[in-house]
């Protein structure tokens, strides 16, 4: 395993992905030796107790921070992050190339434009024909090779392209529809395309209960725990309209409703920490509001998710199309609704897998929709066949491949 997102603080992905690899190998019929998680430097920090992991290595390698690429303000200094990105990509892929790790299986998740390109970077004239590498590829940016592209679309196919070049490696996307009608526009022929399944980052227990009573579900707005953001503090899942979102809120008079922004700790930059402050205002004028930061791991991830009883999502549609979202996985395993700010793509997955959820008529805001004394989500048929095949095990694929 190569993730140098895995630090404990930040990345919630890494952190649950990290979980479940854990999980799989302790829970294996047949012991499994000899497995590597190269990890960010400061994983050790984090984690204490995972290093002494008996079965697995921990190996804290990787200095330069997964997320530090959208905090660059200028193309020198983002080229330069991904050259030094690169160059710990090689420097790993280098020591397992030149020792008894020839032959191994090498998976690399939750990969963004930036990371696609350092990895084809740091792999330019190395000897890697022995090895199996899985990359996960985080999303689908646009559709390749239009005049409109920009920088990180045209990076994100090119590092593709390039990849896929190799017959020892597989791409898996987050996003399979979106990417296999794309791709089909790069490769003229066959390319080795995946799905990244869904329990990546989940362990064994977890699946998308069947039930056989089909029914709606109430919720009475005046009483009801509801989350209106939960993991890193990112503009493009719409943090930063947290604070219109919360004064714009109907009085809390008379009704028993608690709001939830949950927000993952970490080094924070000064636009984030100042926007935490005016957050914390908010919160401190509204007896309703309630602001949890911790980045959780997957038991207090269930915890608090179970203790919901509506989700919001408000991402950017433009940002987010052609990808998907771990919490709606999260919402589809516990059957909490789920309403959408506005239509996207990932609407179309909560159609497969969530049985409650509604979309904000238009021009609505979430305050009006607060303001009501109660909703009812319509019922909907999920798609048993797309749950079953993401609900493979990623992790007992990955070694059995």
């Amino acid at each position: 395993m190569l993730d140098a997102g895995c630090c404990g603080a930040r990345g919630s992905h890494h952190q649950a992905a990290f979980e479940a690899f854990l999980d799989y190998i302790g829970r294996a019929k047949q012991p499994i030796t000899g497995c590597r998680y190269y990890v960010s430097s400061t994983f050790r920090h984090s984690f204490p107790s995972a290093i002494r992991s008996p079965r697995v290595a921990i190996c804290p390698t990787f200095v330069t921070e997964f997320y530090g690429y959208r905090w660059q303000e200028t193309l020198a200094g983002l080229f330069a992050y991904i050259a030094t990105l690169a160059g710990e990509y090689r420097a790993v892929l280098q020591e397992l190339a030149d020792g008894p790790w020839q032959r191994s299986r090498i998976v690399l998740p939750s990969l963004q434009w930036p990371h696609l390109m350092a990895l084809r970077i740091g792999m330019r004239g190395l000897n890697m024909d022995r090895a199996e590498i899985i990359v996960c590829a985080e999303g689908v940016e646009l559709v390749p090779y239009c005049e409109s592209l920009d920088l990180p679309s045209r990076a994100y196919w090119k590092a593709i392209t390039e990849l896929t070049a190799f017959r020892n490696i597989r791409v898996r996307f987050s996003a399979f529809e979106y990417a296999s009608e794309a791709i089909a526009k790069v490769f003229r022929k066959g390319c080795p395309l995946d799905y990244v399944h869904g329990l990546m980052f989940l362990d064994s227990s977890c699946r998308i209960p069947h039930y056989d009573t089909k029914s709606q579900r109430f919720l009475d707005l005046s009483r009801s725990r509801i989350c209106l953001y939960c993991g890193d503090p990112k503009r493009e899942k719409g943090f930063f309209d947290l604070y219109h979102l919360l004064i714009d809120l109907p009085s809390a008079d008379q009704r028993r409703t608690a709001y939830v922004v949950q927000v993952a700790s970490g080094n924070h930059t000064l636009e984030i920490d100042q926007e935490l402050l005016k957050l914390r205002m908010v919160a401190e004028q509204r007896g309703d509001v309630q602001l949890e930061f911790e980045a959780l791991d997957n038991l207090k991830l269930f915890a608090f998710f179970s203790s919901l009883d509506l989700i919001y999502i408000n991402y950017d549609p433009k940002r987010y199309h052609g990808r998907t979202s771990g919490i709606l996985w999260i919402a589809a395993l516990l059957d909490v609704p789920v309403l959408f700010s506005t239509e996207s793509t990932l609407i179309l997955e909560a159609k497969r897998i969530c049985r409650h959820f509604a979309v904000l008529s238009n021009e609505a805001t979430f305050s009006e929709f607060a303001s009501q004394e109660d909703f009812e989500f319509e019922y909907n048929e999920i798609d048993e066949g797309y749950v079953r095949k993401l609900q493979g095990d990623f992790w007992s694929e990955c070694s059995e491949a």
